[in-house]
């Protein structure tokens, strides 16, 4: 192989891990933003309705 295709390798794979590590940390980050969301429009319906909030 010459230098530039194996430049090019290195690159690529370098940016596929880039690409996965960031991919598996946004997705996580937002299951947390989505989970704060559901347990904040849980807690505004259970306000409108004269209901205590759920614990949790």
């Amino acid at each position: 192989m010459s230098g530039w295709m194996i430049l090019w390798s290195l690159v690529w794979f370098v940016g596929l891990g880039l690409f996965a590590w960031l991919s598996v940390a946004v997705t996580i980050h937002g299951w947390r933003d989505l989970r704060g969301l559901v347990r904040t429009l849980e807690q505004r319906h259970a306000a409108a309705a004269g209901e205590p909030p759920a614990e949790g």
